[in-house]
């Protein structure tokens, strides 16, 4: 734990300082303007020097954002609130990166290289939109700065470590969205397609699974095969799961995608099938690939019943309705 800390202080103190750096090249070679008379016109409502008061019904920009801004105003007239606003949703967003670049490598001279390149690209790329400002190059950068996060969110977390990880780009989307709703809207489908893509990767729990026929010398019996994969590596995973999977004998009921719904009798018999009721399942193959695509580092795992005497044993009790309910009786949480 204090290890993870002081890793986690140092990366923070790199962009800090990096950060800093970065402002202080901007500052001192150039003055920081507003780019349209819309800028001028927004500050000028949320500043009160159109109205004569503070006011968070501004053009373009949402509440409560807005009021936020006006809020600020009312306490400090003298400080330019918007303009304060509009640098550090551009520098934030650099932060972010570079957050997500120093996390790539522990090497201290790679990851000085990479704050290089960021640097020379936001310099090269947008050097002029960093000092002239304008309010709608804010709200892009802001859901660049969002598919960004998303896109390099590691994906071999559970789903609350994983949805905890992608708060950033969330609160990045809404930024956007309240500074300027028709940009941020006309950045959502690449923010899709990234989704999409990250959906594509996804490898699912259970990879297939199979019946075959065993020829005997006097009878013939079937060898059930279920494969399976674990999206982790870690020794929760590997002393939890992994070694009882090594030497245990399992049963499992895998729920089909044809459930023969339609069916005038016993509609749904065919929804939940069985496997290892007759010898018990066994590991016949248990992998870890580091650099598999399939399971993200995690591990590919085989279970195999063999001389099973029929080909296929179904769970069902009444009704398709009844029988889930009883399979998801043995999936919950006792006291939960």
């Amino acid at each position: 734990m204090r290890n993870q800390s002081r890793v986690l202080n140092g990366r923070l103190w790199k962009i800090l300082v990096f950060m800093g750096l970065m402002i202080a090249c901007l500052a001192i070679r150039f003055d920081f303007y507003y780019d349209l008379n819309d800028d001028t016109a927004i500050r000028d409502i949320l500043s009160g020097r159109y109205t004569g008061e503070p006011s968070g019904y501004c053009i373009q920009m949402l509440y409560p954002l807005g009021w936020l801004i006006a809020t600020a105003y009312r306490a400090i007239r003298k400080i330019s609130w918007y303009g304060l606003f509009l640098c550090a949703c551009q520098f934030g967003v650099l932060a972010l990166i570079a957050w997500r670049l120093l996390s790539v490598t522990k090497k201290v001279w790679l990851q000085v290289i990479l704050l290089i390149l960021e640097g020379v690209l936001a310099f090269g790329l947008m050097g002029r939109e960093l000092v002239i400002l304008q309010y709608s190059v804010t709200s892009g950068l802001c859901m660049a700065g969002a598919i960004f996060w998303y896109l390099t969110t590691p994906r071999d977390q559970k789903p609350a470590p994983y949805l905890r990880g992608n708060l950033a780009a969330v609160a990045l989307v809404l930024i956007a969205f309240m500074i300027r709703t028709e940009v941020c809207m006309m950045l959502l489908p690449f923010l899709a397609l990234v989704g999409l893509s990250q959906w594509a990767k996804e490898t699912k729990p259970f990879t297939g699974t199979n019946v075959a026929l065993a020829t005997g010398t006097y009878r013939n019996t079937f060898t059930n095969t279920v494969n399976m994969v674990v999206l982790a590596n870690d020794p929760d995973v590997c002393g939890d799961i992994i070694d009882g999977l090594a030497n245990g004998e399992f049963v499992v009921v895998l729920e089909n995608k044809s459930k023969g719904l339609q069916k005038e009798t016993n509609p749904g018999d065919s929804a939940f099938q069985v496997y290892g009721y007759y010898q018990g399942l066994k590991a016949a193959e248990i992998s870890n690939d580091k650099y598999s695509e399939d399971t993200d580092g995690g591990w590919s795992i085989s279970l195999t019943e063999t001389k099973v005497p029929k080909s296929a044993l179904f769970l069902y009790k009444t009704s398709y309705e009844t029988t889930k309910a009883a399979v998801d009786a043995l999936t919950s949480v006792v006291g939960g």
